[in-house]
């Protein structure tokens, strides 16, 4: 249960700050391979973690994990009757950039995604292939002279399944985004003339319309992206940051009727989140709240309707090193326990 909420938390953290505009080059098995078993990045750097996971029967299952300097994961196994099972592997550059993941099932490599970087260190082609060569997908994107991201395009069984173009005002201001399906018909147009609230709308057919702002107190750093679709809907995405070094601190969303749909807070960092709230009709639905010690994650709750569902503990030791990871259910008892071992 904690793996699947966590991982459901690191996709929605990576969504809700996303446009659709290509730009993140991700493939889910890199999810799934950082929530298996447990979603964790140390703040040092460490070469080696093992995971010893104890379910609620008493059934024991074993990971290790390794990692680059930078923390960034190198290799995930499965730990059967003391044999190392390959299941996630990647390759990076002297950039601690990846190159390479490969994907394993039961230790047979299933697939892989090969990276490509320009001089600007941009990603140009991400490809996922089949362990027998067969394309699953690919993703290609062209940049402007200014080093502004000109074009994208998307493949899917090695048949270009669409493209998005860019066009700017000025370097990377930009202007109006077209999407076009496979055969080269426009579907639909992004506009970013609108510039404030308040601005008088009329619905374009297959057209969204953007505004950006910016507003200010003595605080704080507000960043407001409103979307006027065809059908006359509004939306309003809402990011709140530190003035003095742009932490991010609160993101809400917002309906037509500008009514919230989605509140979160931040312990200054999209990756550490306080308090998430899910709405339906102007109410809390579903409630998720995080405690820290500093920057460490002590524990968590989640609730529906106000009624608890789940819980968490982290322990650390005197590094600050995860040691042992709680889950635990709406009475208190574990569910699962996960210990943390360090080389």
């Amino acid at each position: 249960m904690k793996s699947t909420l966590t991982l459901f938390l690191s996709i929605l953290s990576l969504f809700a700050f996303a446009q659709m505009e290509h730009l993140i080059s991700y493939d889910m098995n890199d999810y799934f391979a950082n929530n298996i078993p447990l979603f964790y990045t140390p703040a040092k750097d460490i070469s080696q973690i093992n995971f010893t996971v104890v379910a609620k029967n008493g059934k024991v299952k074993k990971y290790q994990k390794n990692y680059t300097t930078g923390n960034k994961l190198v290799a995930l196994y499965k730990i059967e009757n003391g044999e190392k099972q390959s299941v996630y592997i990647n390759e990076y550059d002297e950039n601690n950039l990846k190159t390479l993941a490969e994907y394993y099932k039961r230790g047979k490599l299933k697939s892989t995604i090969t990276y490509q970087r320009n001089e600007k260190r941009n990603p140009i082609v991400q490809e996922k292939k089949k362990a027998n060569g067969n394309p699953i997908f690919k993703n290609t994107w062209k940049y402007s002279e200014d080093g502004c991201l000109a074009e994208s395009e998307r493949f899917r069984k090695g048949k270009l399944a669409d493209k998005l173009v860019n066009e700017y005002y000025s370097p990377c201001e930009k202007s109006k985004m077209t999407k076009y399906n496979r055969k080269g018909k426009v579907k639909q147009i992004w506009t970013y003339d609108c510039k404030k609230e308040g601005e008088i709308l009329q619905k374009k057919k297959d057209v969204t319309q953007v505004c950006k702002w910016e507003e200010s107190d003595a605080n704080f750093l507000i960043k407001i992206y409103q979307t006027y679709d065809e059908k006359g809907r509004l939306r309003k995405n809402i990011r709140k940051y530190t003035k003095t070094d742009t932490l991010l601190v609160e993101y809400k969303q917002l309906d037509e009727n500008n009514v919230l749909t989605y509140h979160a807070t931040y312990n200054k960092d999209n990756s550490e989140p306080i308090t998430i709230l899910w709405y339906k009709y102007g109410k809390v639905r579903t409630e998720i709240n995080f405690s820290y010690q500093g920057d460490l994650k002590t524990s968590y709750s989640y609730k529906v309707r106000g009624k608890l569902k789940e819980a968490a503990e982290y322990v650390y030791n005197e590094n600050n090193l995860l040691v042992k990871f709680s889950n635990l259910d709406k009475k208190g008892a574990s569910i699962e326990t996960i210990n943390l071992a360090y080389e």
